[in-house]
């Protein structure tokens, strides 16, 4: 035997229920219990008896008589049953419910054994012991014990049968001796079994048993003892008396729900047996067939107003409620039928509004249907003609609040049809009731019954509630359980049936019970007797087949997880349609007829709140209000009734918000309704509710109690749902075993399907996961809420009246009467006689005297939670030195009303801007510790002193955290939108929308905000020490570690050995004022002891350099940290960001004083404020000029970061400073210096700066120029090969500037002709010529002369007009060259390489012969260049014949000198051609191009330049999304802010394609920086020359963007994306077939909506698809013709977004409006002013063009093959073939004249008159002039019939040239005749050039349909070139192909060719 202790860690509870037997249970089953050898930790004792039939005292007394007869560490507990009375099953049920709720057993219910007594039976004294270890030794779920029948007190009783295992069929014949007393259950077990059925009087323990069997993983224990005895002495009061008439009952109960689950035999003998022992027979239910009359007409014909809530994307059901709506409103008993839809959130994405569609077809149908969609919503909610609502644009709303905002709109609309109905509907009702006869089947009928409803109208009913039939209206988790009841017995009965065969009919038995139990759907029910009764599935017939059921089942099974009702839907019985009456109910559901409509302004359904949270049950709740204040009569009738269709609700899991919401809103209403209750009438009908503190505390407690209820009910089934579906699953495998009659073909596949749901169930029902649920929702709502809710009702029913009352009208006399006692109360308080009036609101009255303003606080009311007066007067000294806060002269109460004195002065309206004051002002309110709730435009002024707050009342609050932000977030929307009419309601949007777009920009405010006490030196050391300890450096510097020494003492304690130097006066001092120094760190003030302790890992030198001006010390301080540092070392050089000097002010430097004139090119002082506040002088360096010096002195940038805030004026991104992060570079060797020579001319005067600066920048590094010296050739006109017009002046203040900026050390000015030039000319060539050019106009005075001033040991010089790539900077190519010269005996010159693949060696010539020196850019050995003069030349014409470096080659022939070539691959140059300068856009372009590194293969081995731009760009953008972000100068706080936008998305697979247009220098380098951390996904394009928007994006997109279907993002630099994400919403709609998107934009001028019209966009001013944001396929730019987005042969300048977007809209198959604004747009003035007059005519001139036609995703726009020719090319209506002429011979090696004379060859005469013989007769031939095309057009016209002379030659088939022969021949030569055509095509090759692409086009269609019109011929044959084909489909269909094969052609409809003839609007 097992110990009789306690610690064994598992609970056994005695269960006893009594009922009037008090004195057996005290005196022998209680004290059974108490001997026993193991004793039961608790005892339960349940009374099954009322409070009528046992008083409360009663129970209390019972409890202490068993506490008094035995241990007292026995728990003992009395319980009343509350569940089904009269009933031991419901007392047992409620004993163990009792248990179940509490959670240490429920954590472990397989520790937990519940033992059953009656309380007429006796246990041995071992029982418990033996049953518990049977059950922990055999791990049982139930033992059974042997029973001891007694029939008398005195006899020995008869020992039964102990059975061997649980055996469902005996259980159900006969039982097996196992009934309550000897029932030993572990708790989890009886909880999944669903404990007893409270439906059965008699017969629980064999129905617990058989469903016990049931539970697949049950094992059964027995004990071979009999210690039970079961006293069956003869009472009345025993079930089992024979004949008793509930063991009859009973019976029949357990033979009803069982019998058909058990074969033929075993029915037969348990009735027998039944019938032996009790004289039971089974009676056949009674059936009461009712028959139902036709509905009765209505007395008088009805008006209605219908409405409902559904959501913007509505279910199918929706459909089916307004089919039956348009049906209703052809009753002739209706007059007028007008629909209320409204439409809930939260908005779909894209264009599409499903719901609008959905009420415009019913409109177009006939119906009088009204859609109140949710932008009307928000509108009235603005306007204030909503009670306060949250924002449905983004979630959906709760029932509770779209019930209120629908009553409002109901009653709008039946005031306008007086005497009309409201009806009040949900969405998912259908007009029809389901009706039970009585014999089990169901008929549908119609609903409403008008005549029923007019009888009630008559008998003076004012609501009439509509039953529900079919599925419940509640959460699937309240009906799942008794539907799984209802599965397990139809799988059972399968189980003991054939496929084929009949069903038992069970309809009439089902009608019986249902009319006997209640609410039998409902699993949460108070009243639970029929949990556990079964019914059956419903059919329209009176059989069923067996295999056809499975199938049903099956089909429904994945409905019961969305409460759809399977197994036991809502009927109405018939015997209920009475024509009036009705039953007295407030429990309003989703159908109620208000006969007097108005009565639902009474109440707001947002009354069911706790906290934030709304609840369920809210139309219950205004219900009870009704009947209760308003003394409504309010009944329930079928005539209302509706059929609840939930066919399209989604599945739901156990976690759900209705659930949640459903059990509160019940513990709320029946908490509401108990204690309105509780009230005398006349109580409960005051106007206000205002309950007392008694009724609030019995609230807290009621609300609480029924929580719990509900909870425990949801626990508790949430074991039997677990339970049931656990045996589902287990019946449904079983049924699929092999050999079973269900276990093939489609039985078996419906069998998984039950096993599949029933895991889901199982996973999802985890009674763990229930338990956690409940607790979940028993924990959301503190007492406090519960109060809350009770008292804000008056409030906001009060609220509700007021909002939709009359719209208050300013009642003049009312003010009057106002400003008139205020007067008199300023004059009593103060003698104030006289008074100006500012103004009236709505608490106050406001004067001023010209000196003081006096609010007098007329209206002030009292606010919860707050005292105004006290609040005031408790700040009232604390404004005095504030400077936008006025201080509180006096805050006192006069005659009762609170006035408030502060000083006046004049001011105006504040109308935006002032960021810096604004944050000011809620600096001061913190430091004050207040917070204004109504920050807005129109309580701030702005005086001679500053921005002030002027409004001082109740909306003045003591600080919290909360409330500054939210005053900041309004603040936020003051500042930015203060042009905003609906300031108000964005203010009202943002207190709970934080996703506001116009709220996008405030998380920088807010960090301005709270920036309060910045510190410079935290700041960079924030930055500088994470650097230094994610290094490997163990020792430090800190050169300039200031005062505080902050890093250095940083650095310290992380272990590493530092030195901090600081020369500052009194450094020593300041330091110990800091506290000890760390260990590890040396503090020195002197420079020399610093240095000594060199060399060191790493140098940090922060804010040191900006306080040096040029000059020695800045020198000395840069070489001081190259020699304190190693080779290998790190410098972290931190300095105020040369960006920022003149960017806005921030919260470290609030203002800046800069000299006049200064750029960010200049070096210069400035001051700034520091953080004292007094002024600091600054130097100021630009940053590339910083790095030069650092070059300079041996430091190579690695990385640059900058310091992060914000701009405290526009609140956009900021930085205060920039750290270089450098590494040094080795002393170069050989260690010579090298002098750099650029050579210019006055030609280039115009981009002299810009060449200048990207030679040097990047020619040096890692070795810099001893000097950089800017030679200028003398010469000022008339250049040899002139590309560009000359600018002496201009091109001398250009070289100022380089020099003033540092760019350039010095200028040589080349000498004229005389004395200087014939010494420089004796001097280099040993002849006597003065002139300074040689006789060929080449320079030689100019270079010479700046070559022999050179200080350096090797002269560098260039050309200016060189481009130079470097593919890697550290490589030096300078050291590589200067080593091979001095590698070579004789070696002069080496010149800089040209591109090639890769490294080549350096050679002193090639093909026997030496290597040209190459003028335009080569290394020189001075001493060896001086040495080896003069070189070889002759006067020609009096000058040099020669130019110095074909000198320099005859002597290098003769072998006196040596030039080499080769080098690194990593440094090339690439020689422009002049003619390729003349486009100065595409020279400027390509410099950038050529910086970047991009280097096309063509390029490679030769030094002109090959190709143009679109050659060099990169195509390196396939993202699914690029933004084309194009601008100019933009400022770089703007353009991070831009670029954060993007960053900040979800998606991350976009791409960016920014081009920075022509900007100067400042914004260049600052964007080039911004873009760092994105430089992978960024292609930059900074092009030094203004190319224009339209033509920048066409290169982005054409050339850099390769995938056709990538979207296309346009976006300005200045501007930026809102939100984080936009991407997400774009995908959406391109998911769904978009291929453009046009968007909303929030303008921060103004605030406009631009609605869009995709239809017809030229008709209709472009219908606003030019709107940002702009997205497409990429594919669609691509088809617009170039000349589409140019006026006049250029791009389009001004109205650029109409240019594109309108072609786009028009070819496009889908476009979507995104409504929703994605895109914050800040006017940058273009198009604006003056210019807007251009702007309107570029539109007119747009729109004028012809409209493109639509561009398929599978449009085929390729060339016409000659293999495919025939009459049916032109179609029916004709139009012009445009071939290009057949075969030619090879062009190579001829000349333009040689190629005109080319013929056919035979082949392509051949394949002439194929095409010919193809396309038929009646067409015109015509022909280009040029021989092979009028050979072409000859064989055509000979097939097809024609005579020679009717072929036309037409000269516009040819012309397309505009340059000379040599320049045309140059530029094809450089582009390639692909690339030609290419960039002619695309509309980027320079002007002179070609004709205009699309002009070649017009001219060759206008001459040809003129030719086709003199000849009356509508199909034309025009044989052409290969170019004219290419210019036709880029100009009609924008394809852009580079080859035609012979005799491929183009048709061109007549529509096409007279659209293309028509001219330009405007040139």
């Amino acid at each position: 035997m097992i110990s009789t202790s306690r610690s064994d860690g598992r609970t056994v509870v005695a269960l006893v229920a009594t009922r009037d037997r008090r004195e057996l249970l005290l005196s022998r089953a209680i004290p059974s219990i108490l001997r026993q050898t193991r004793l039961p930790d608790r005892l339960v004792v349940v009374v099954d008896q009322s409070k009528d039939e046992m008083s409360g005292a009663d129970m209390a007394a019972l409890a202490r008589q068993v506490q008094s007869l035995g241990d007292k560490s026995v728990s003992v507990t009395v319980l009343r049953n509350v569940r089904t009375p009269r009933r031991a099953a419901g007392a047992w049920n409620t004993g163990i419910d009792q248990l179940h709720r509490d959670a240490r057993l429920l954590a472990r219910p397989e520790l937990c054994f519940v033992a059953i007594l009656d309380d007429d039976d006796a246990w041995e004294p071992d029982h418990l012991e033996m049953c518990l270890e049977e059950a922990v030794a055999g791990d049982c779920g139930m033992v059974a014990a042997g029973l001891i029948r007694h029939e008398s007190l005195d006899d020995q009783g008869h020992q039964h049968a102990i059975p061997q295992a649980l055996d469902a069929r005996e259980q159900f014949i006969r039982g097996q001796h196992i009934q309550g007393s000897n029932l030993f259950v572990r708790l989890d077990a009886m909880l999944k079994a669903g404990c007893f059925d409270e439906h059965l009087p008699s017969c629980t323990d064999r129905d617990l048993c058989i469903r016990l069997a049931s539970l697949p993983d049950l094992r059964f224990g027995r004990i071979e003892t009999h210690t039970v005895h079961h006293f069956a002495d003869v009472r009345a009061d025993r079930l089992s008396a024979p004949s008793s008439a509930a063991k009859l009952d009973g019976l029949t109960r357990f033979w009803r729900k069982h019998a058909d689950h058990f074969d033929g035999e075993a029915r037969e003998e348990a009735a027998k047996r039944a019938h032996e022992r009790f004289g039971w027979s089974l009676q056949a239910p009674e059936v009461r067939v009712t028959d139902i009359t036709p509905l009765l007409s209505p007395p008088r014909r009805v008006d209605m107003v219908i409405g409902f809530v559904t959501d913007a994307k509505p279910r199918n059901h929706v459909r089916g409620l307004l089919d039956d709506l348009q049906r209703l409103a052809l009753d002739p008993g209706i007059s007028k039928v007008r629909v209320v839809v409204i439409e809930n959130g939260p908005l779909p994405s894209g264009d599409e509004r499903p719901l609008r569609a959905l009420v415009e077809q019913f409109r177009a149908a006939g119906l009088d249907i009204h859609l109140v969609t949710i932008e009307q919503q928000r509108e009235d909610w603005a306007q204030g003609r909503l009670i306060d609502t949250p924002d449905p644009t983004r979630k959906r709303l709760p029932i509770a609040v779209t019930r209120t905002v629908l009553n409002t709109y109901v009653v709008q609309a039946a005031e306008d049809i007086p005497g009309a109905w409201a009806w009040i509907l949900d969405d998912d009702k259908r007009l029809a009731i389901h009706v039970d006869l009585g014999d089990g089947l169901t008929v549908a009928w119609p609903s409403p019954d008008l005549a029923a409803l007019c009888a009630l109208q008559d008998e003076g009913v004012d609501v009439v509630i509509g039953p529900d039939t079919d599925a419940a209206p509640l959460p699937f988790t309240a009906t799942l359980r008794v539907q799984l009841v209802d599965l397990d017995n139809h799988l059972r009965l399968l189980g003991s049936s054939a496929p084929n065969a009949l069903l038992p009919d069970r309809s009439a038995a089902d009608f019986a019970s249902r009319e006997l139990l209640r609410d039998t759907y409902y699993d949460l029910s108070k009243h639970t007797e029929h949990l556990e009764t079964p019914f059956s599935l419903p059919h329209a017939t009176d059989r069923q087949i067996a295999g056809e059921t499975l199938a049903l089942i099956a089909s429904k099974i994945d409905r019961l997880l969305a409460g759809e009702a399977v197994f036991r839907p809502l009927r109405v019985n018939a015997q209920e349609l009475t024509p009036s009456g009705g039953q007295a109910s407030a429990q309003r559901g989703g159908s109620t007829f208000f006969f007097t409509p108005r009565v639902l302004l009474e109440y707001p359904q947002t009354l069911a709140r706790f906290g934030d949270r709304y609840v369920r049950r809210s139309d219950m709740l205004t219900a009870q209000l009704m009947r209760d204040q308003l003394g409504l009569n309010i009944v329930m009738h079928p005539g209302a009734g509706v059929r609840h269709d939930r066919s399209t609700t989604k599945r739901a899991k156990l976690e759900n918000e209705t659930l949640w919401e459903d059990v509160l809103g019940y513990a709320l209403y029946r908490a509401g309704n108990e204690i309105m209750q509780q009230r005398p009438p006349a109580k409960r009908r005051e106007p206000l509710l205002a309950w007392s503190p008694a009724e609030l505390d019995t609230a807290v407690r009621l609300v609480k109690k029924y929580i719990s209820e509900r909870l425990a009910a949801l626990t508790l089934n949430g074991w039997r749902i677990v339970g049931l579906a656990e045996s589902v699953r287990h019946l449904a495998a079983h049924l699929a075993q092999a050999g079973s009659p269900w276990a093939a073909g489609e039985h078996a596949l419906h069998l998984s399907r039950i096993r599949e749901e029933m895991d889901r169930i199982c996973g999802n029902f985890k009674p763990s996961a229930v338990a956690e649920f409940a607790d979940r929702i028993r924990n959301s709502v503190p007492d406090a809420d519960i109060r809350a809710a009770f008292t804000s009702m008056d409030g906001l029913i009060s609220e509700y009246r007021a909002t939709l009352g009359a719209v208050g009208v300013i009642d003049p006399k009312r003010v009057a009467a106002r400003e008139r006692r205020a007067r008199a109360l300023l004059k009593t308080a103060y003698r104030v006689k006289s008074a100006r009036l500012l103004g009236a609101g709505g608490e106050g009255i406001v004067f001023t005297d010209e000196d003081r303003v006096y609010k007098v606080f007329d209206l002030l009311k009292r606010r919860p939670n707050h005292d105004t007066l006290a609040t005031l007067t408790g700040f009232r000294d604390q404004f005095e030195h504030a400077r936008h806060l006025y201080p509180l002269a006096r805050v006192e109460v006069k005659d009762g009303t609170l006035l408030v004195v502060y000083p006046f002065e004049p001011s105006e309206q504040y109308t935006g801007g002032r960021g810096t004051e604004i944050i000011g002002l809620l600096r001061e309110c913190k430091a004050n510790g207040i917070v204004f709730r109504n920050m807005h435009p129109k309580n701030l002024r702005v005086s001679a002193t500053g921005l002030k707050l002027i409004d001082y009342g109740s909306d003045i609050r003591a600080f919290t955290d909360i409330g500054y932000r939210a005053m900041a977030e309004r603040a936020w929307l003051t500042w930015r939108w203060p042009h905003r009419a609906d300031l108000e309601e964005l203010m009202r949007r943002a207190l709970t929308d934080k996703a506001l777009p116009e709220l996008d920009g405030f998380e920088r405010f807010w960090s301005a905000l709270n920036e309060e006490k910045p510190s410079a030196t935290r700041i960079v050391a924030a930055t500088v020490d994470d650097i230094l300890l994610k290094s490997s450096a163990k020792r430090v510097l800190d050169y300039g570690c200031g005062k505080k020494a902050r890093s250095a003492r940083r650095l310290a304690e992380a272990g590493l050995q530092t030195v901090g130097f600081d020369p500052g006066e009194g450094m020593p001092a300041k330091w110990a004022e800091q506290g000890p120094i760390p260990k590890g760190l040396v503090l020195t003030s002197e420079r020399a002891a610093a240095i000594a302790h060199a060399p060191f890992d790493a140098v940090v030198c922060s804010l040191v350099i900006c306080e040096l001006g040029d000059g020695p010390e800045y020198e000395r301080a840069l070489a001081d940290l190259r020699a304190s540092i190693r080779d290998d070392g790190l410098l972290v050089i931190s300095f105020c960001n040369p960006f920022a000097t003149f960017g806005g002010p921030t919260s470290l430097h609030r203002w800046r004083e800069l000299p006049a004139g200064v750029t960010y090119e200049d070096t210069f002082w400035y001051t700034e404020n520091a953080e004292t506040g007094t002024g600091r002088r600054e130097f100021h360096r630009p940053l590339a000029r910083v790095e030069r010096d650092l070059l300079r002195h041996g430091f190579q940038v690695d990385r640059r970061v900058e310091s992060r805030t914000v701009d405290t004026e526009r609140f956009e991104p900021a930085s205060d400073f920039i750290t270089l992060v450098c590494r040094p570079i080795p002393v170069p060797q050989p260690p010579r210096t090298v002098s750099l020579v650029i050579k210019t001319c006055a030609m280039e005067a115009a981009t002299l700066e810009r060449q200048v600066a990207h030679l040097v920048t990047q020619l040096e590094g890692p070795r810099t120029f001893t000097e950089r010296v800017l030679a200028i050739d003398s010469l000022r006109d008339g250049f040899v090969r002139q590309h560009a017009g000359s600018d002496w002046n201009a091109l001398q203040e250009a070289a100022e500037r380089l020099l003033r900026r540092g760019i350039i050390d010095r200028i040589v000015q080349g000498p004229g002709v005389g004395i200087e030039s014939r010494r420089i000319v004796r001097d280099w060539f040993g002849i006597e010529s003065d002139k300074t050019h040689t006789s060929q106009g080449a320079p030689i005075a100019t270079p010479l002369l700046a070559m022999e001033t050179c200080t350096g040991d090797y002269i560098l010089q260039v050309d200016s007009d060189l481009l130079i790539s470097r593919g890697d900077r550290a490589h030096d190519y300078l050291g590589e060259m200067i080593a091979a010269i001095e590698a070579t005996p004789h070696a002069v010159t080496v010149s800089l390489n040209v591109p090639q693949p890769s490294s080549q060696p350096f050679t002193p010539g090639n093909d026997g012969g030496p290597w040209r020196v190459e003028a335009r850019g080569c290394l020189l050995h001075k001493p060896r260049l001086m040495a080896a003069r003069p070189f070889p030349n002759e006067l020609d014409a009096g000058a040099p014949q020669h130019s110095w470096h074909r000198s320099m080659d005859i002597a290098a022939a003769a072998g006196s000198i040596v030039s080499l070539r080769g080098g690194g691959a990593q440094a090339a140059f690439v020689h422009p051609p002049n003619e390729f300068k003349r486009s100065v856009t595409d020279w400027m372009l390509l410099m950038d191009l050529v910086e970047q590194g991009h280097m096309p293969a063509e390029q490679m081995g030769r030094v002109e330049l090959v190709g143009g731009p679109l050659l060099w760009v990169p195509r390196n953008r396939s993202e699914p999304f690029v933004f084309v972000i194009t601008g100019r100068n933009v400022p770089p706080g703007r353009a991070a802010r831009c670029l954060e936008s993007l960053a900040s998305q979800h998606r991350q697979d976009w791409g960016a394609v920014i081009i920075d247009d022509g900007s100067s220098g400042f914004a260049r380098d600052s964007l080039k920086l911004a873009i760092e951390p994105w430089r992978e996904r960024v292609t930059l394009i900074q092009p030094r020359e203004r190319r224009g928007q339209l033509a920048n994006m066409t290169l982005a997109i054409r050339h850099v963007c390769t995938n056709p279907y990538t979207v296309i993002i346009t976006l300005d630099l200045d501007d930026a994306l809102i939100g984080n994400s936009v991407l997400d919403r774009l995908e959406s709609e391109y998911r769904k077939g978009a291929d453009v998107t046009v968007g909303s934009m929030l303008r921060t001028d103004k605030h406009a909506e631009y609605p869009v019209a995709f239809d017809a966009p030229r008709r209709s001013r472009g219908g606003n698809v030019w709107q940002h944001l702009r997205t497409f396929r990429r594919r669609l730019f691509d088809a617009i013709p170039d000349q589409d987005l140019k006026l006049g042969n250029r791009y389009v300048d001004i109205a650029v977004d109409w240019a594109f977007m309108i072609p786009i809209v028009e070819m496009a198959e889908r476009p979507a409006w995104i409504r929703e604004p994605l895109y914050l747009y800040e006017p940058s003035g273009l198009g604006k002013g003056a210019e807007r007059a251009d702007r309107e005519k570029q539109i007119a001139a747009i729109v004028a063009k012809p409209p493109r036609p639509p561009h398929t995703s599978a449009s085929k726009a390729t060339v016409l093959d000659p293999q495919h020719m025939s009459a049916d090319v032109w179609r029916q209506d004709g139009g012009v073939l445009f071939l290009r002429h057949g075969e030619r011979p090879s062009f190579a090696g001829l000349n333009a004249a040689q190629k005109d004379a080319v013929r056919l060859t035979d082949q392509g005469r051949d394949a002439a008159l194929c095409v010919g013989k193809a396309l038929g007769g009646e067409v015109l031939v015509a022909s280009s002039p040029v021989l092979r095309a009028v050979e072409t057009a000859a064989a055509i016209a000979e097939a097809a019939g024609l005579g020679q002379s009717e072929v036309r030659q037409i000269d516009a088939l040819v012309n397309f040239r505009i340059a000379d022969t040599p320049t045309y021949e140059l530029v094809k030569r450089r582009l390639g005749w692909a690339g030609l055509m290419t960039a002619w095509m695309d509309g980027s090759l320079d002007r002179g050039i070609l004709i205009p692409c699309h002009e070649v086009a017009r001219s060759a269609i206008d001459a040809t349909l003129t030719a086709a019109e003199a000849a009356r011929r509508s199909r034309v044959v025009a044989v052409t070139h290969d170019f004219m084909i290419m210019a036709l489909l880029a100009s009609l269909r924008g394809v852009r192909v580079t080859a035609v094969p012979y005799l491929g052609g183009v048709v061109v409809s007549l529509d096409e060719a007279q659209m293309m003839r028509k001219p330009e609007a405007i040139q």
